[in-house]
């Protein structure tokens, strides 16, 4: 039996502070995007180092540590995983203003995926938690929209700093002086995190609700309860990981974008894009939530796949975005994209909530982030570069890059968004 749907405010409260939490996480990670190129002259690298370091130095190692957090976050306190996670990020955020080599910011964002794999597993558990079935959409949809908009935040909080770093603006501060602009950006984004923490400690740690007995306390158990439901698992795993290739890859070389074929200044082109990315993701996330409430109500779980399906077809024409021949053009395809993307991803990760029974819903959610990470960070970050490089020769050619990986990459998710449906049994819904 489904719990009640009434929602406490202690729940939202909750809720706030998650949305908080993504929206700091992912500005610590994504920041970099909006630096490569001071980064890239400073410590005199190639693109597909700064691919490197956004992609495989995070995502080696966030995908490593997401299974055992996850499996962690099914058996202890989820809310202190989180605290721990963000006192290593913050930490790790503020190494990189100080790396003085590459391979000193390869570490530094090592520590950062370490960090920052412990709060979507724990987080959406919680969520689970706190919210009933048909509310659960709508609450996994504002911890996305807090992704994103970190994503966002990263480019309109990078840019800003970089601003008034660039025009002495912390030359008095203690820990920045003689920093230049995009080391102020790393350092003063990572302090960021000590509010975070302290707002955690005010979020108890809710009672796990409809969890069963014995099925998820050990590692074979939970390998035979994946396993029975891996005919819908694996093309709903395969099709969040393939929506991330495009996320990762649109998120992080769009600045490069920007700012190498349209002239767009690095301040310019982080205001400008941050508030794409976070109009996208509010719309997305309103307007997919309260969908996904409707559709859940009349054709259940199928139905919301069939909606994913869609959101990511339409997120297929607007990876023209590399033979746009006008910022405007381009930034309109990138926010038509975000706000696809959106309402996508905010289904499949409803759907794995609802799927998965309450003793696998961490660690089922650590899978979608460790393949996420290898497959949608580590491809997205690195390819576009790598094509480049080998195949159009011309770094103001990213956007050409672009549109290669991802017509292929958004095809293939929404196959596999309409498979899945099609094998979904409405029966395995918790």
């Amino acid at each position: 039996m489904h719990q009640t749907s009434r929602v406490t405010a202690r729940a939202w409260w909750a809720m706030t502070i998650f949305v908080l939490a993504a929206i700091i996480s992912y500005s610590d990670r994504q920041v970099l995007g909006l630096l490569v190129d001071p980064i890239r002259t400073e410590l005199f690298l190639r693109d597909t180092d700064l691919g490197l370091l956004q992609g495989v130095a995070f995502a080696m190692v966030y995908a490593l540590a997401s299974l055992p957090l996850g499996w962690a976050s099914d058996r202890t306190s989820r809310r202190n995983l989180v605290i721990a996670g963000v006192v290593i990020w913050s930490l790790a955020t503020i190494a990189c203003g100080y790396a003085r080599s590459f391979n000193e910011l390869f570490l530094a964002r090592m520590f950062i995926g370490i960090g920052e794999a412990s709060l979507a597993p724990a987080v959406i558990s919680m969520i689970a938690d706190l919210f009933p079935l048909e509310r659960r959409g709508l609450a996994i949809g504002l911890f996305n929209m807090g992704m994103i908009i970190g994503g966002g935040g990263a480019f309109i909080v990078g840019g800003g700093l970089l601003s008034i770093a660039a025009t002495g603006g912390f030359e008095s501060w203690p820990l920045l002086q003689a920093l230049t602009p995009w080391r102020v950006a790393l350092v003063v984004m990572g302090f960021s995190g000590i509010l975070l923490i302290v707002l955690l400690w005010t979020v108890p740690e809710p009672t796990r609700r409809g969890a069963v007995s014995g099925a998820g306390q050990s590692l074979r158990g939970m390998y035979y309860s994946v396993r029975s439901r891996r005919s819908t698992l694996l093309p709903l795993y395969a099709a969040i990981a393939s929506v991330s290739v495009m996320e990762f890859g649109m998120m992080m070389w769009m600045p490069t974008l920007l700012t190498r074929r349209f002239d767009f200044g690095l301040s310019e082109a982080g205001g400008t894009l941050g508030t794409v990315v976070i109009t996208a993701a509010i719309l997305g996330t309103l307007i997919g939530g309260l969908m996904s409430v409707w559709i859940i109500k009349r054709w259940s779980v199928q139905g919301l796949l069939k909606a994913a399906s869609l959101a990511v077809g339409f997120g297929t024409l607007t990876m023209a975005v590399g033979f746009a021949n006008s910022g405007i053009l381009a930034l309109t395809l990138f926010f038509l994209w975000q706000f696809s993307a959106t309402c996508s991803s905010l289904i499949g990760i409803t759907t794995l909530q609802n799927i998965l029974p309450n003793e696998l819903r961490g660690f089922g959610i650590s899978i979608a982030a460790f393949l996420n990470i290898i497959v949608g960070l580590g491809i997205g970050s690195l390819l576009p570069p790598l094509i480049v490089e080998s195949i159009y020769k011309d770094p103001a050619s990213i956007g050409l890059a672009l549109s290669t990986v991802g017509i292929p990459m958004t095809v293939l998710a929404a196959c596999l968004y309409r498979r899945c449906a099609s094998r979904v049994d409405g029966s395995m819904v918790s």
